[in-house]
């Protein structure tokens, strides 16, 4: 990413998790480390964000 400590924190899912919006059609979610923004997951933005990082069913699929 060319902002790694872009974007919106996510503490409350995952101690260092980011969340940020890509093209209003996706949400990528990363992790800063020492040397590297790591991609954690990528995720339609349409979705539960919250329920499927945590893998909890959200009735949409």
């Amino acid at each position: 990413m060319a902002i790694p400590h872009g974007g919106q924190p996510r503490a409350d899912l995952d101690p260092g998790l980011r969340a940020v919006p890509f093209e209003r059609s996706a949400t990528l979610a990363d992790r800063v480390e020492a040397d590297r923004a790591r991609l954690v997951t990528t995720l339609d933005g349409g979705r539960d964000f919250e329920a499927l990082y945590h893998g909890y069913p959200t009735g949409d699929g």
